[in-house]
């Protein structure tokens, strides 16, 4: 894209055809991103095949153009799957807004849920790292989670188990 939001090239590495243009609302996000000098990644958004996608907007340094890409979040989910702490302890990723990327629960992932109600996620949108402790309504135990806030991308990591796991 340049800096008019107008595509240049475009490539699906996914079917190989030429990629949809983008929606109204992506194309806004664009231009509101142009003349940024970082990369931005979008919050989490249902794709056109009905599945989770993360949009990437990155400047490219010839004559102001813009790559948008399109990552699935399969890759994520392979992460967080290989995380186990105890029996009942797990690693969840969301976004900056709190909407799962990676989680046990493949239909929070699939369903973009928003999990900014809890605490540990209101406090990485607060760019924040740390524990902390809450009661599980899913589990029925008290829980202790640590999260981590990566920068890069504006999201977090949270590893939340049970407290008497650890004793």
């Amino acid at each position: 894209f340049d800096e008019n939001g107008l595509q240049l090239i475009g490539i699906d590495t996914e079917n190989g055809l030429e990629p949809k243009p983008l929606t109204m609302a992506q194309l806004k996000v664009v231009k509101e991103t142009l003349g940024l000098d970082n990369t931005v990644f979008l919050p989490i958004q249902i794709g056109s095949n009905g599945k989770p996608k993360i949009l990437i907007i990155t400047p490219m340094m010839l004559e102001r153009n813009y790559l948008v890409a399109a990552l699935a979040s399969g890759y994520f989910l392979q992460l967080q799957s290989k995380v186990e702490f105890g029996k009942f302890g797990h690693a969840a990723i969301v976004d900056q807004v709190g909407i799962v990327i990676a989680h046990p629960k493949s239909e929070w992932v699939s369903q973009i849920k928003n999990i900014s109600t809890f605490s540990a996620v209101k406090r990485l949108m607060n760019r924040e790292i740390g524990v902390d402790e809450f009661y599980s309504t899913a589990k029925k135990t008290d829980m202790i989670s640590g999260f981590s806030f990566v920068k890069e991308t504006g999201w977090g990591v949270i590893v939340p188990q049970p407290i008497s796991e650890l004793e």
